[in-house]
């Protein structure tokens, strides 16, 4: 079917990858074809093999496209002068909204984060393809906020730490575990607790927060 010849190759991209994931919300990635993602974005089937290889190609592309939105907001939250329990809260806050706008995508997202030498040496293999550019976009993430603790410390709010990534890790496993926990049990949380779920995360990352705080 025909379509704007002088579009670059990116507004498909993004157009293409903008429909699949409302199918991938809807319906889940496994169960969303090619052929469905060609139908929702107006495409020919032909025409999408254009723009993205398979399946995998365009969930790369969403992770991508995601790390990178969540990267801009880390690097908002800790570079413009806040305290820092602010810039804290704004970055868990940050991740919350993003597992509320890209639910399928949230632990899979975080999983670009390297957290080990596997990881580091299988991406050193793929450079320039989404997975290695997602892969360099969650280094600086981690960059981001290593910068923040080891600046907190220098400001003597936090305790001083001997491995700032390993610390970088645990931050991640807490915090994207609450927001795990609060996204699928929320009507239990509220039943057990009588807590909204804004409650609930607020008095975790409170917690997590104080972990990192130098008392006295």
């Amino acid at each position: 079917m025909a379509r704007r010849i002088k579009e670059e190759p990116s507004v498909h991209q993004n157009r293409i990858a903008t429909e699949a994931a409302k199918l991938f919300s809807k319906k889940g990635i496994e169960s969303t074809t090619m052929s469905e993602i060609a139908t929702a974005a107006g495409y020919s089937k032909a025409t999408l093999y254009v723009y993205f290889k398979d399946k995998e190609e365009i969930v790369s592309y969403l992770a991508l496209k995601g790390m990178t939105g969540l990267r801009d907001v880390i690097r908002d939250a800790v570079s413009d002068n806040a305290a820092p329990k602010d810039a804290f809260f704004a970055i868990c806050f940050a991740l919350v909204d993003y597992q509320k706008e890209y639910p399928d995508f949230f632990e899979g997202t975080l999983g670009y984060i390297p957290v080990d030498d596997q990881s580091v040496d299988d991406q050193a293999n793929s450079t320039g393809s989404l997975s290695h550019q997602t892969y360099v976009v969650g280094e600086e993430i981690n960059q981001l906020l290593g910068q923040y603790l080891e600046k907190g410390i220098e400001a003597g709010a936090f305790l001083a730490r001997d491995n700032i990534f390993e610390l970088i890790f645990q931050l991640w496993g807490m915090i994207s575990g609450l927001i795990k926990l609060a996204a699928s049990k929320e009507k239990y949380i509220g039943i057990a607790s009588g807590l909204t779920t804004e409650k609930f995360l607020q008095d975790g990352f409170e917690r997590i927060y104080g972990m990192l705080e130098k008392v006295g």
